[in-house]
């Protein structure tokens, strides 16, 4: 196994941490308290990388755009930054009731070498899609808007509790409890997403948020594809590389068509291992290109199996995340298989909040 996108990873905790508390009195027989420290550590990151001076200045030509101020009031500060743009956090005061709502901006650099009407229509589809989704476990988007330099502004909700990846990083690695929690809202998500014919394609700890109660969002449907439109029946097939290799399905590397719905269920496998173990399992999953991969395609059909996975305490939560990491995805469990697994029936799940 290999540690968690190269971060060093955090001493695991001897007792029960804050952030989660087992209260059998509550719905769920739990509690999250997750403090945002995932937003809080990659925006000193992105500072330092910024500089103050130029910062300040963006934030500033950001505010001076009357659409954002309108809807979603000021940026106050950087929530995050990747490889497509920035998330500021911004606020805006709702005079009605006196308090304060808060959203995330994200602004989508565009890349040079993308004709800006192809970056134009891009943004715009992937709005129309995102837009339509409306699920407790799949972050809300707001808006599109031209922001500064003509790139495209998203507006979508705050959460919070920062993003999984952040959490998994700073605790080292989940309780258990936590960890089934997280993944069956995770398995909830997608399977919401499948039945809108949507395949996310880039599943990972990094795009899912969680608001400080502990409800788990999917967001970031850069990669996405639509693949049944609503009066269709079969579902099409998707092709190309997209996503952070760790978390992509051995397929994606070996044909040029596959199921994208198959390509999340592998990649929520890869996600429950991150939580629950504190680290990836692989590199790549290609054989004979990560010596670990074909290690877990020897060891999974021997009497004693793959140890990271051999490792897990629940016999059922073993059996089904072999039917997860299927490299043969016509044999992959289906989302609906899975939620129907003993080992997902019987996890539970916190009450739903309505507090980010």
């Amino acid at each position: 196994m290999v540690g968690l996108k190269g971060l060093k990873r955090a001493k695991v905790p001897d007792t029960p941490s804050k952030r989660f508390s087992t209260r059998p009195q509550l719905p769920g027989g739990h509690a999250h308290y997750i403090e945002p420290k995932g937003y809080q550590e990659r925006a000193n990151t992105w500072k330092k990388l910024l500089g103050g001076g130029k910062q300040t200045s963006e934030k500033e030509a950001l505010n001076s755009v009357d659409t954002m101020v309108e809807k979603y009031g000021r940026c106050l500060e950087v929530a995050g930054s990747g490889a497509t743009g920035t998330v500021w956090l911004s606020q805006k005061k709702i005079h009605s009731t006196g308090s304060d709502a808060l959203y995330a901006i994200k602004c989508v650099r565009r890349n040079p070498s993308e004709p800006k009407e192809k970056y134009s229509k891009r943004l715009q589809a992937e709005f129309a899609m995102s837009k339509q989704l409306d699920h407790e476990n799949v972050v809300r988007t707001l808006g599109l808007f031209k922001g500064p330099s003509d790139d495209y502004c998203k507006a979508m909700e705050f959460c919070a509790g920062g993003d999984l990846y952040m959490l998994v990083h700073t605790a080292g690695r989940l309780e258990e409890e936590e960890a089934d929690c997280f993944f069956k809202q995770l398995i909830c998500g997608v399977e919401y997403l499948h039945e809108m014919g949507v395949s996310h394609r880039d599943l990972k700890p990094e795009n899912l948020l969680l608001t400080r109660n502990g409800q788990l969002k999917i967001s970031d449907f850069d990669c996405s594809e639509c693949i049944r439109l609503a009066w269709e029946t079969e579902t099409r097939a998707v092709s190309g590389l997209c996503g952070s290799e760790p978390y992509i399905a051995p397929e994606a590397f070996l044909q040029e068509e596959f199921d994208g719905r198959a390509l999340d269920i592998w990649a929520c496998g890869i996600i429950y291992m991150a939580m629950a173990t504190g680290k990836l399992l692989w590199n790549i999953a290609q054989k004979d290109e990560d010596s670990i991969y074909t290690k877990y395609l020897e060891d999974r059909r021997g009497e004693d199996g793959f140890a990271p996975i051999e490792s897990l305490p629940q016999e059922h939560c073993r059996n089904v995340l072999y039917c997860i990491l299927d490299p043969r995805p016509s044999r992959r469990i289906t989302v609906s298989q899975l939620l129907r697994s003993p080992w997902v029936r019987g996890i539970q799940v916190c009450c739903e909040v309505s507090d980010s």
